[in-house]
C-alpha cells in the first residue's frame, strides 16, 4: 500500500523554505524552482494560505501534471537531502498558549456556550519557554478562571523558518495531578502489555 502525497502541504512547505531552493543544482528541477521562487503565500483574513495548486504549477510549466508532481517530490527529497549539509536555519519562535479545561471536564460543559468562552489563546515570543509543572498567567485576559493556568503539556512544529511552541496550560489541575494521571496511563499500558504476554 503506497502513501499519499497532499500536495498543498507540499508545495506550501517549499514555498515556506523557498530562499532554501538555491542548494538544489540538478538542472531537472531548475525551472520549478524558479517558478516557485516568484510565488507567494496569499494569507486571507480567516487565516486560510493560498497559494498556486500542483495543476496550476504543471501548466505554467506547460507539463503534464503527473510529471509536476513527481518533480515536486523530488524537490522536496532533495531539499531534505541537502539539509544534513546546510542545516535550515530557525528565523522566529512563536510561542502559542492555550489555556483550556482538558477534555474530561469538557465534555461535561453546557453545549451552548462557545468554545472561546471557555478558553484563552494568545501568541507570544516569550524570551524563556516554561516548563512543564511552571504556572502562567496573562493579564490581558479576562480575569475569570482562563487568565492563568499550569503548563501540562509542550510540542513543537517548524513551519518553513519559524517554530511553533504550543504550551497547553490546565486551569484546575496542578502537576501534582497530571503525574497521576500520567502515572495511572502507564499503569494502565503496563496491564495491557501483561495480557499480552
Amino acid at each position: 500500500m503506497g502513501t499519499h502525497t497532499n500536495y498543498y502541504w507540499l508545495i506550501l512547505s517549499l514555498l515556506r523554505v523557498k530562499d532554501e531552493l538555491s542548494l538544489i543544482k540538478n538542472p531537472k528541477h531548475q525551472s520549478l524552482i524558479e517558478l516557485l521562487q516568484n510565488k507567494e503565500i496569499i494569507s486571507t483574513e480567516d487565516g486560510l494560505e493560498v497559494i498556486p495548486s500542483n495543476k496550476d504549477i504543471a501548466q505554467e510549466l506547460n507539463i503534464p501534471a503527473t510529471k509536476c508532481n513527481k518533480l515536486l517530490r523530488e524537490l522536496r527529497d532533495k531539499l531534505i537531502t541537502s539539509f544534513w549539509n546546510n542545516p535550515s536555519e530557525i528565523k522566529e519562535v512563536i510561542h502559542e498558549v492555550f489555556i483550556l479545561r482538558y477534555y474530561d471536564e469538557i465534555k461535561y460543559w453546557n453545549k451552548s456556550v462557545k468554545f472561546s468562552d471557555k478558553s484563552f489563546f494568545i501568541r507570544v515570543k516569550l524570551p524563556v519557554t516554561p516548563k512543564i509543572g511552571e504556572i502562567m498567567e496573562f493579564e490581558l485576559a479576562d480575569q475569570d478562571e482562563f487568565y492563568r493556568g499550569t503548563v501540562h503539556e509542550i510540542t513543537h512544529s517548524i513551519k518553513g523558518h519559524t517554530q511553533l511552541i504550543h504550551l497547553f496550560l490546565d486551569v484546575t489541575k496542578n502537576e501534582y495531578y497530571r503525574w497521576m494521571d500520567l502515572k495511572k496511563e502507564y499503569e494502565s499500558q503496563e496491564r495491557m502489555i501483561k495480557e499480552y504476554v
